[in-house]
């Protein structure tokens, strides 16, 4: 029998293939405001990045619309070493005609780490394109390498009234893509069924997810990154 897969993010397309999918978006992306001085002055020097690492595709989606919105042409990032986490991040990136340097298959914050650990970062320095949800190990990291780099905050994950309730025992397995759809789950639902799998993207949000079921004092469920 097919497995029955709920899908909390925002676009489905491209993750799970030839399952039956309820796609349940628990999450929706807002973007910061283009007059925002800090995102104009960070494109106006786009081209003095030595890498951008992206970790989403929404940050891919992010970054290009801004650049377009901004009227920067995509030569400018020729020079540019670009990092994509993540096949579905890998994808974003060959949709927009750019040049990929490398792919990790690790989306965790620790898998970045171990990418960025097998180049000579020495007088680099690195752009993080993303949403407004700290990094705290990856931001660590850099710090104590004494690797140069920025953050822009270029759009928001915000939580998303689910369309309607739907019963849970009905399906086997469950995909929360981002800690901001574990809390807004939590706030329609009290616990998951026991037999349901769940799958969370990143480790922080399985993190988020074991911090409810912590404090309900639930049993772990099946929970993999």
């Amino acid at each position: 029998m097919e497995k029955k897969i709920i899908y909390t993010g925002i676009d489905p397309t491209g993750y799970v293939q030839d399952s039956n999918v309820l796609h349940f978006p628990l999450i929706s992306l807002e973007m910061r405001c283009l007059q925002t001085s800090e995102i104009k002055e960070i494109f106006s020097k786009i081209f003095s990045y030595t890498h951008i690492l992206f970790t989403s595709k929404y940050a891919v989606q992010a970054f290009f619309f801004f650049m377009k919105e901004l009227n920067i042409p995509k030569e400018h990032l020729d020079p540019v070493f670009l990092l994509a986490i993540g096949r579905t991040t890998l994808k974003a990136l060959e949709n927009e005609g750019v040049y990929v340097g490398y792919v990790g298959s690790d989306e965790t914050e620790e898998g970045v780490i171990r990418l960025l650990e097998t180049f000579d970062l020495e007088d680099s320095k690195i752009l993080l394109p993303q949403a407004a949800m700290a990094k705290p190990k990856l931001i660590h990291y850099l710090v104590e390498k004494g690797i140069g780099y920025e953050v822009v905050i270029l759009y928001d994950l915000l939580k998303e009234a689910p369309y309607s309730k739907i019963n849970l025992k009905d399906f086997d397995e469950i995909i929360f893509t981002s800690p901001v759809a574990v809390d807004a789950f939590f706030e329609v639902y009290e616990d998951l069924p026991t037999t349901m799998e769940v799958h969370c993207l990143g480790l922080m949000t399985r993190c988020r997810l074991k911090s409810y079921l912590d404090e309900t004092l639930k049993i772990d469920k099946k929970i993999s990154v």
